[in-house]
């Protein structure tokens, strides 16, 4: 895909202003700003196609959009991939050469916006607050707390097999961490965030009890939302909805992505989880899977297989084969 063509297919379905396009936040998804200081890339071979792709960046404050472009030309002989690029950064990239595919759609909320004001958005958060309180967890040493720990093992007994290298899913790997504690003294909800720009915030984990009642993870995102607003902060994004594009696919390759996504519905729920973030009416931007010097089928099975999509679409469709 060239450079400029994301934003014509988009039209008039994409919500993000494009007068804001060098806006933030600009970094891939799960890109971290501002604690280093010197950029440090988390790399991954890709066994196929010999491809270095880098899912994870910790980049310095003073880093700028040129600067991370000539790096990332310069990164790798065989090429690198890269997933969950914002439309400025592709269109920067695509000056350089590369393909581009729409992967998905990330759900953004503008800080000083007004996501809040539906009715039955409101009554589900009244609903959440009655059963405990959220609450930021401040200190790396409460990551340790057994109440945390047993919370985070009742979603891994529910979720055997989760994606790899899409988000990241320690919480030692988060900037910070907010919870819900009910009434009882138990943690019933967690969301984890990444810092992505000057002015942004990014969400990685979203992880929710399987008892958990109504209305708690939007009383969560309510608070953390009231927080990063009264501190100061311009955008926070509630992460990607995979396989769920704002235009039509459009190739081959596109079609195919997003059917095999489709394909873990009865383990990973696209439609669901458009569904949640919708509740808080973002602007939709498209999110897209970005390599150099191409996308070749190689690049997208060797991600398919190293992200455990491929495990989860066995799981999805093995039951079909003894029906």
């Amino acid at each position: 895909m060239q450079a400029g063509q994301v934003l014509n297919r988009l039209a008039p379905e994409y919500a993000w202003p494009p007068d804001a396009l060098e806006a933030e936040p600009l970094l891939p998804l799960s890109w971290s700003w501002g604690q280093r200081n010197e950029a440090q890339f988390k790399t991954v071979q890709l066994f196929f196609s010999r491809r270095t792709w880098i899912p994870f960046a910790d980049l310095p404050p003073w880093e700028t959009m040129h600067a991370l472009t000539h790096s990332l030309h310069t990164y790798g002989q065989n090429g690198f991939v890269i997933r969950g690029c914002p439309p400025g950064l592709e269109h920067q990239l695509l000056q350089r050469g590369g393909q581009s595919l729409i992967s998905g759609r990330e759900a953004l909320l503008d800080l000083q916006g007004a996501h809040f004001q539906k009715r039955s958005l409101k009554d589900l958060i009244r609903r959440g607050r009655r059963h405990g309180i959220p609450y930021e967890v401040l200190t790396p040493a409460q990551y340790q707390d057994k109440r945390l720990k047993d919370f985070i093992q009742s979603i891994s007994q529910n979720y055997p097999t989760t994606l790899r290298f899409l988000y990241l899913r320690e919480l030692e790997q988060a900037q910070r961490v907010f919870v819900f504690e009910s009434n009882k003294g138990q943690i019933l909800g967690l969301v984890s965030l990444s810092r992505s720009g000057r002015q942004s915030w990014h969400a990685e984990l979203m992880l929710r009890h399987p008892q958990a009642p109504i209305g708690l993870m939007e009383s969560l995102i309510s608070e953390i939302f009231i927080k990063l607003r009264h501190e100061g902060y311009l955008w926070w994004s509630l992460g990607e909805v995979p396989f769920y594009p704002l235009a039509k696919p459009q190739g081959l390759k596109e079609q195919l992505l997003h059917q095999a996504g489709r394909s873990l519905e009865p383990v990973f729920s696209a439609e669901g989880l458009y569904r949640f973030k919708a509740k808080f009416r973002p602007f939709w931007r498209p999110v897209l899977l970005y390599g150099y010097p191409d996308l070749n089928w190689r690049v997208l099975w060797d991600m398919f297989q190293l992200s455990q999509c491929a495990q989860l679409a066995w799981q999805a469709w093995m039951p079909t084969f003894f029906t």
